[in-house]
């Protein structure tokens, strides 16, 4: 499973369609309207990818698009490997 597919396994934990959320430029915000849900999601994208996300994505405001958002979480793995 690529990183894509798991990662679109996550936002269906929230209930969220992933491609659906990139075709229609969401963005986190959008779909991640709380401080809470977006903390979980977080923890949950840093534990599916035993990974951790910077403290500049997190101070970052949630204007980021699902598929920057994606990207930015696969330039991560690329550089943990």
């Amino acid at each position: 499973m690529n990183y894509r597919e798991k990662a679109a396994e996550c936002f269906e934990n929230l209930g969220i369609d992933m491609e659906e959320a990139i075709r229609n430029k969401y963005s986190l915000g959008d779909i991640l309207s709380d401080s809470l849900s977006f903390i979980r999601f977080i923890v949950e994208m840093e534990e599916t990818f035993g990974i951790e996300v910077g403290d500049d994505m997190l101070l970052a405001d949630n204007t980021m698009t699902i598929e920057s958002f994606v990207d930015t979480i696969g330039s991560i793995i690329a550089v943990g490997n």
